[in-house]
């Protein structure tokens, strides 16, 4: 993002030598325009270059600036594009979905109303699981990965299975996530 925008040029080599990408995207809790086009255009540096190396998996940062996130992405890349605690509207979320994304659920999303809807509306083979660790908590400590299974016995009882049969879901959308080709 712009607060570490001088680093692009070393970030860009290094981008031949990873599969996975992340945490890059937009943030717009800055309501300063030139900030907002200087992240745009990292972003869509970034974008460009995974996309021509193909077969990344790209952990997407989206807040406030999900249409924007969603529309530089676009329907071409090259790549798997996960999008990270998502907090956008249906449309957007629908869009995302349309540009083949993922949506990555965190445990503080189990109590938010506005992504217990989301959930609804996506897709189990577009979901995966995610900490954001250390910035989630759960009783008062950070997130760690074996408190994943919060969010997959939540999802096994929205979607109405058993929960180890939503274990195994979500290990096969991690799976297809990882195994990337144009879209």
């Amino acid at each position: 993002m712009a607060t570490h925008g001088h680093e692009i040029d070393q970030l860009m080599p290094l981008l031949e030598e990873t599969k996975f990408v992340g945490e890059v995207g937009l943030d717009y809790v800055t309501n300063d325009q030139s900030l907002r086009e200087r992240q745009r255009q990292i972003f869509t540096k970034i974008l460009d270059r995974c996309s021509a190396l193909g077969g990344k998996v790209l952990t997407v940062h989206s807040r406030r600036a999900a249409s924007d996130v969603i529309s530089a992405v676009g329907s071409g890349f090259n790549g798997s594009v996960i999008l990270h605690w998502f907090t956008g509207t249906k449309r957007e979320a629908e869009q995302g979905l349309k540009n083949g994304c993922y949506f990555s659920v965190n445990p503080a999303m189990l109590v938010s109303k506005s992504s217990q809807q989301l959930l609804t509306l996506l897709p189990r083979e577009r979901v995966l699981t995610e900490t954001d660790g250390p910035f989630v908590s759960h009783q008062r400590s950070p997130v760690t990965p074996p408190q994943t299974a919060l969010v997959s016995g939540y999802l096994a009882a929205l979607w109405s299975i058993p929960e180890d049969e939503a274990r195994l879901l979500l290990m096969e959308n991690f799976k297809r996530a990882c195994r990337p080709g144009p879209r």
